[in-house]
């Protein structure tokens, strides 16, 4: 059971960042400008999301993770249920992939995604073996 949860949180995380990147503001900052009286006017912009300043393709990204993440609470999934091992080797490949992309990406949304390769860990630990 705890294997279950852990799996799914992992899987509604993804799903989280999907939708934080339509709706929590990421991007925002000043933008200052001198006018012809040698004086420097500065003024706040408003804040952005990570769609609306990079578009379709981040969203796709995020979705390819979750996508991913799923595929291993599934293949950890048949583990438990059937003991089948390429399932397991499945579900560490899975694994793997998204903490080497949360490595490549650690400057931009790595951070964000490497609580959900935590939670893949810790499912993929406690997932019991049927065989046993």
């Amino acid at each position: 059971m705890l294997a279950f949860g852990l799996g799914a949180g992992a899987v509604l995380w993804a799903l989280g960042l999907v939708a934080a990147a339509f709706l929590v503001p990421t991007y925002g900052g000043d933008s200052c400008q001198g006018n012809p009286h040698g004086a420097t006017v500065c003024d706040s912009l408003p804040s952005q999301t990570l769609f609306a300043v990079n578009g379709w393709w981040v969203v796709e990204l995020l979705l390819a993770v979750a996508a991913v993440a799923a595929v291993a609470f599934w293949a950890l999934h048949v583990f438990c249920v059937t003991g089948a091992r390429l399932a397991m080797h499945g579900a560490v490949a899975c694994i793997c992939i998204l903490g080497v992309f949360s490595f490549l990406s650690g400057f931009s949304i790595g951070p964000f995604v490497f609580p959900l390769v935590l939670l893949l860990i810790a499912s993929a630990a406690v997932t019991s073996d049927p065989s046993t």
